[in-house]
């Protein structure tokens, strides 16, 4: 459970809500994505959209509580509570991953994903400078030849031109 303590009040959230809140951006994305169709064509994304919507909400609803600590049973309850951590690598993780998505359009997915392996695994503490370069320039040439040459699937290119 994520806890967020205030001066008198506590935010209490559970994991449960991140799926939902993962489904909800993708939904919006591809939502988003598709409404230059034709009515016809968005009658699923509509109704996809408005169901996952619904649910999400009603499901976020009950996964977040707004806990008064002014109350004195409140306070003896919420001391055996343990709050959710979030670790310094996770929050560079999210933070690298985020970037990614968006250099993707500006240097191309090849470039991307070689910047976003090469620090993921200096961010996580790998130290070996045989792995630093190896593992980043072959998957980036795995991804490439798999989709550029062999199943001809045009990959995002940047200002570089691959």
């Amino acid at each position: 459970m994520f806890t967020f303590n205030f001066k008198k009040r506590r935010i209490e959230i559970e994991h449960q809500v991140i799926v939902m809140l993962i489904m909800l951006v993708f939904t919006l994305l591809y939502f988003l994505e598709s409404r230059d169709l034709s009515y016809e064509a968005l009658l699923f994304p509509r109704f996809l959209f408005t169901c996952i919507a619904i649910t999400g909400f009603f499901s976020i609803k009950k996964c977040v509580r707004f806990v008064n600590l002014e109350s004195s049973s409140v306070k003896r309850e919420t001391q055996g509570a343990h709050g959710f951590k979030v670790s310094k690598k996770q929050i560079i993780f999210t933070l690298l991953t985020s970037v990614t998505i968006i250099a993707f359009s500006i240097l191309g997915a090849v470039l991307s994903i070689l910047l976003f392996l090469l620090l993921s695994m200096v961010a996580l503490g790998v130290k070996s400078k045989l792995q630093l370069a190896l593992i980043p320039i072959g998957t980036v040439l795995f991804i490439y030849f798999v989709f550029q040459v062999w199943l001809s699937v045009p990959l995002p290119t940047g200002f570089l031109g691959f």
